[in-house]
């Protein structure tokens, strides 16, 4: 059964190489199958996956990838399926999960060359009782038959149930693979082919289900922010019984950049409201956005999901649970240092219940003198209260760390600035970054904390608090490639004996770190896309490992591939 899911899933498995090009949805009939989806054929999977690599990963890199991965990925292995030809997905939807169906079509080369290679794949299978339909042995755990039928050039594998696969229930290939859909892995659902009455039975089924979950948890504050998480989870899912019409789902890579993503996007039925509130969705803004600047090597953009009055309660309680532990685990620190602790959870909660928590922080440079310089802002309420208790704990600090602060040292406007000077704290790496002069810097304003910390640290503050709102991801951590690869070399310089001597697996001319990003778009469907970088993936991943295995054979990176299936017995 292993083997038969492996065969299933290989579109999947391959479907990290696709051009990120938004795709037409599916028909809008009314009639149709709940569910439906397609993968690329296994020759235009392999050959983005292929263009990708050796875009992101570079020429060494390719050549381990040639020499140890591309034999295995040989759609000659898999004899009974055309390579040639994509996959297509469908089926049903019931809250009889009994009578739920799904049907796979997978391509094929021809009806005995794919019973032969499911035969040496090692996976049994009976005849059917008509011609060109089989059953899969499937072990005893499984609770649903697995069977399968050759029509017009495809295997049609249904879970679920033999009724899926009566002649007049088949759906043929051009009503299920849409030519005109780019991306390498596609799932939607549609809502308006459910029956009204399979959603409300679903909806109520979550909800018994998740009720009495709340009862096995003993912590007050935890329980409290479980239930309020599935109040906002029932009424999402509600909204899109009533009012949804289609969640898609698409699996996209940008060869070139090497950005992999997954995108949904979500339909709401016309003039619903649900429709309209996506219609009205604007872009999404971080308000501290224009402290990034031009020159930024790093950036990271974040603005919380407060939207919600659910999700704010959630994490306030969490935020509740959290202080009481904190104070459990104090023991007996200072009063000064209690007190901090407990302005900083004050702090947290209020803004968290204000509905605005955005985050912005970037390294910025190289200066004149090719040092770099931290800068950061926070949303904060209650910044005062937090200020003072940062004052008072400061006194009761140990050894010299008193020393280090020096409050009231600037002024910004009306902000007084502080300062921290951790010249002599500083590690080698902080110095070849930063600079020798290690200084922090940081001012609360009415409804923010600005920091930073670097040889311009004065003057990007000043940047951060008079910082202007604009469009910005949700989140957002990605960087300039070339200052990225200087960075690493100062963080591990190339003579570091704990450095491996083929570093340029994981950091290639070529290579481009573009990080990870998580988009929200309104207009005529909301759009939610996440996007993670493959060559931060390579550098840090292979990179790290190579810092950490030290001479080694070269690595290839970690590709899923397909089984070779065994030598057929002679008979």
């Amino acid at each position: 059964m292993s083997r038969l899911l492996s065969l299933v899933s290989l579109a999947g498995l391959l479907a990290v190489a696709a051009p990120a090009t938004a795709a037409p949805r599916p028909g809008d009939k009314a009639d149709g199958p709940a569910v439906i989806g397609q993968a690329k054929s296994l020759n235009d999977l392999l050959e983005m996956t292929k263009t990708l690599v050796k875009n992101v990963a570079g020429d060494e890199l390719y050549k381990e990838f040639d020499k140890h991965v591309l034999p295995n990925l040989d759609p000659k292995k898999l004899p009974g399926i055309d390579p040639k030809r994509p996959f297509g997905l469908y089926g049903t939807i019931d809250a009889d999960l009994a009578k739920c169906r799904a049907v796979l079509l997978v391509p094929v080369t021809g009806e005995k060359d794919f019973m032969d290679m499911l035969e040496q794949f090692q996976i049994p299978t009976n005849k059917g009782k008509d011609p060109g339909t089989f059953e899969f042995v499937t072990p005893p755990d499984v609770p649903f038959p697995v069977a399968g039928r050759i029509h017009n050039g495809y295997a049609y594998i249904a879970v679920g149930g033999t009724d899926a696969l009566e002649p007049k229930t088949l759906l043929e290939p051009r009503d299920v693979i849409n030519d005109k859909e780019k991306a390498a892995a596609f799932l939607a659902v549609r809502f308006d082919r459910v029956p009204a009455e399979t959603k409300k039975a679903l909806v109520g089924m979550l909800r018994d289900r998740t009720e009495q979950l709340a009862d096995a948890i003993q912590e007050p504050e935890l329980k409290a922010a479980f239930t309020s998480a599935r109040n906002l989870a029932l009424r999402w899912m509600k909204m899109l019984a009533d009012e949804g019409k289609e969640i898609a789902f698409r699996v996209d890579a940008d060869t070139k950049t090497g950005d992999v993503s997954l995108e949904m996007t979500l339909d709401g039925m016309p003039k619903s409201p649900l429709a309209e509130a996506i219609a009205k969705r604007g872009p999404t803004k971080n308000a501290f956005a224009s402290l990034v600047g031009d020159d930024a090597a790093q950036k990271l953009f974040v603005s919380a999901p407060l939207f919600a009055d659910e999700a704010k309660d959630a994490l306030v309680k969490l935020i509740e649970y959290g202080q009481r532990e904190a104070a459990q685990a104090q023991g007996g620190a200072p009063p000064e240092v209690t007190a901090l602790v407990d302005a900083i959870f004050k702090s947290l909660k209020a803004t968290v219940g204000s509905g605005e928590m955005d985050l912005a922080a970037a390294i910025r440079g190289p200066n004149k003198d090719g040092f770099y310089t931290a800068v950061g802002a926070v949303h904060c309420k209650e910044g005062a209260q937090l200020e003072k208790a940062i004052r008072d704990a400061v006194k009761v600090l140990p050894g010299q760390s008193a020393s280090y602060f020096k409050f009231d040292a600037h002024k910004i406007g009306s902000l007084s600035v502080h300062e921290i000077d951790l010249t002599a704290e500083a590690a080698d790496v902080a110095k070849a970054i930063f600079g020798t002069g290690n200084k922090g810097y940081f001012a609360f304003g009415k409804d923010a904390l600005y920091a930073s910390y670097g040889p311009d640290g004065l003057k990007l503050l000043k940047e951060a608090i008079e910082a202007k709102p604009g469009p910005a991801a949700v989140f957002d951590s990605s960087s300039d490639p070339k200052k990225s690869k200087e960075l690493m070399k100062k963080i591990i310089p190339p003579d570091n004996p704990n450095r491996r001597g083929a570093w340029g697996i994981g950091a290639q001319e070529s290579l481009v770190m573009g990080g990870t990003k998580v988009t929200v778009e309104g207009g005529n469907h909301l759009k939610v896309r996440a996007q993670l970088n493959l060559g931060s993936m390579l550098f840090f991943g292979l990179g790290t490992f190579a810092a950490e295995a030290g001479p080694a054979v070269p690595v290839a990176p970690p590709v899923a591939v397909p089984v070779a299936p065994p030598a057929k017995k002679e008979k």
